[in-house]
């Protein structure tokens, strides 16, 4: 969504970005494991999130009962997490990607210094992101990638 809006010497621009979106949990993200799984080969810690998990039939929980890597319950239920939409998390976002506030001196005051046109401005670039996504950037799928950088610009322009 662009908007630009001009008041008097003033000038607002900003670029909206909205996007509905389910993603892979950020739980899941880094090794494609499901919550309670653990491979030696691995070697890698839990979230504390996973305590809260079965631990008897009839239990109700996030979190599958724990359970050794390599056997058959292990395997099915892997197969069954990863690849059901309980894997996947609300990475919905809005987000304000660009914005640019510049102000145009008056032409008459210019004339007198030999200068046509002077404007200075401000620029900034993925300043907010809101969302209730819990992993890093929601634009970001994978979480080796980089994500959008935050930029700040300032700068004069001048025509003779």
């Amino acid at each position: 969504l662009y908007n630009k809006l001009n008041i008097s010497n003033w000038e607002i621009a900003c670029f909206l970005d909205f996007k509905i979106q389910s993603i892979l949990s950020p739980k899941l993200s880094n090794n494609q494991r499901s919550p309670g799984s653990f491979h030696p080969d691995m070697l890698t810690n839990q979230e504390t999130s996973i305590l809260d998990h079965w631990k008897k039939p009839g239990d109700h929980s996030a979190n599958q009962k724990l359970s050794a890597y390599g056997n058959a319950v292990y395997n099915r239920s892997t197969t069954y997490y990863t690849s059901s939409s309980a894997s996947l998390v609300n990475g919905s976002y809005g987000r304000l990607k660009d914005i640019q506030i510049s102000y145009a001196f008056a032409e008459e005051k210019l004339k007198k210094l030999g200068l046509r046109n002077v404007r200075i401005y401000a620029r900034g670039s993925n300043l907010y992101t809101l969302t209730s996504f819990t992993g890093g950037d929601p634009t970001i799928l994978y979480p080796t990638s980089i994500p959008s950088l935050r930029s700040v610009m300032l700068g004069i322009e001048i025509n003779r």
